[in-house]
């Protein structure tokens, strides 16, 4: 494996990381509001806020294409 090759892998490891951790912040808090857990969309995690809103969790989350 190259350098290049593991510095990547070890990106991605960390990146998966954090966003568990996001997750399962986010799923502790909504379980104490009374909203429901966080689900996958299309490769992005949405996260339910109280507005009635949500919010993506994700290394690359979606954005509304500019005009």
């Amino acid at each position: 494996m190259s350098i290049c090759a593991a510095l990547a892998a070890k990106t991605r490891a960390k990146k998966a990381e954090r966003i568990a951790e996001n997750l399962a912040q986010a799923a502790r808090e909504n379980a104490q509001l009374g909203l429901p857990a966080p689900w996958r969309l299309n490769g992005i995690w949405l996260v339910p806020l109280e507005s009635g809103r949500v919010k993506p969790i994700g290394p690359a989350p979606w954005r509304r294409p500019s005009k």
